[in-house]
């Protein structure tokens, strides 16, 4: 009979107990794309990061500017964790050296860093870039960069590829060369290829050059064409 009315009594009391007892609270921060490059005249990003609770973005670079509202009311709820996006704006990168900028974001009792790179210059894949100066120990970074385009005393024809996030224009910088043409001045955003046609180099040590502008919207960039001599060949 005492085994029952224990029991009765601690069943009886369960409900009561458990419901005395309080969920743990679960306090996060996590963030995707901390580190990101972005092209001289990409003006366009955001940051993206998931939490529980309220939130606040703020930039520490005179570049880049929180899109849109700069923070986040939550109604605090420990089942629930939202993705959350602050969007960025990007001044185009006209200096020709590479920058580093930073984004704060806090919630809670946590806060964290987003870090952003903008090269000096635009999205070019032919010719690539050479370094003349990196920004970090490591040599990951470039900070300052030329591109040059070199063929051959023969090469008939080559192409300048690039993206570009504006409508772009491609005129000769300075004097207009006989030996190197282009099929196309100017264009759309997005993919571009540009087609250059030469004439021979039939001069036995000299290197013939030309240099080119290609600019989007605010942001231009100088690529160097050099015809080797055709002793060199």
């Amino acid at each position: 009979m005492l085994m029952k009315k224990t029991l009765f009594l601690i069943f009886g009391l369960l409900p009561f107990v458990l419901s005395c007892v309080k969920d743990p609270e679960t306090h996060q921060l996590l963030i995707e794309n901390r580190f990101a490059t972005l092209y001289a005249d990409q003006t366009v990003d955001s940051v993206v990061f998931y939490t529980f609770d309220s939130w606040s973005a703020a930039s520490a670079t005179d570049w880049l500017a929180i899109d849109g509202p700069s923070e986040g009311k939550i109604q605090y709820n420990n089942s629930r964790r939202y993705r959350c996006r602050a969007g960025l704006i990007v001044s185009p990168n006209t200096t020709g050296v590479t920058r580093d900028g930073y984004v704060y974001v806090n919630s809670y009792d946590y806060s964290s860093t987003f870090v952003r790179v903008q090269y000096g210059y635009l999205n070019i894949s032919r010719p690539l870039c050479t370094v003349e100066e990196f920004m970090d120990e490591a040599q990951t970074v470039p900070k300052r960069v030329h591109h040059t385009l070199t063929v051959n005393a023969q090469t008939d024809e080559d192409s300048l590829c690039f993206v570009v996030q504006n409508y772009w224009s491609l005129a000769f910088e300075g004097e207009t060369p006989e030996w190197v043409t282009f099929d196309k001045t100017g264009g759309q955003r997005g993919k571009n290829s540009v087609k250059l046609s030469f004439s021979e180099n039939t001069d036995a040590t000299k290197t013939r050059e030309a240099k080119l502008r290609l600019t989007s919207g605010q942001v231009s960039n100088l690529i160097t064409i050099q015809q080797k001599p055709t002793v060199e060949e």
